[in-house]
């Protein structure tokens, strides 16, 4: 198991290149500031693994409205800035947004065994040729 702790191996890079700072990058994505280090490469072999799905959904506040969201460059990440229909450049599928307080992401979430396998099974099944840009039947 392990969350990627940078966007992925070419991006700070390019972000260099371009004038871009990570936090910038990550913001206009729609990525919390707060949780840009928290998403997993799905162009990384063996991932997503039920453990990095477990623990990005561990990771969730529960007290907050929330989307899991895959960029097109194959980061899947919870979304609590930009949920919904916004933000969507860039973003080459999404989940229903997770209203807070409905026990889809944080602790409990995470140890439900079933629901981290549904979300793994979505993200497999989906990446990198999603059936829809939304997903809210899965």
């Amino acid at each position: 198991m392990r969350l990627k702790r940078q966007v992925n191996h070419f991006a700070p890079h390019h972000a260099r290149i371009l004038g871009y700072k990570p936090t910038a990058m990550a913001h206009s994505a729609g990525i919390n500031p707060a949780l840009q280090n928290m998403f997993i490469d799905l162009t990384q072999p063996g991932e997503p693994s039920l453990a990095s799905v477990r623990q990005l959904i561990a990771y969730g506040n529960d007290r907050a409205h929330c989307q899991l969201r895959v960029s097109d460059a194959g980061l899947a990440w919870l979304s609590t800035d930009a949920i919904g229909g916004q933000s969507l450049a860039g973003v080459r599928f999404r989940l229903e947004t997770w209203a807070a307080g409905s026990g889809c992401v944080g602790a409990a979430a995470a140890s439900d065994e079933a629901w981290v396998a549904k979300i793994h099974a979505v993200l497999l099944g989906n990446w990198p040729h999603p059936r829809s840009d939304y997903l809210d039947i899965y």
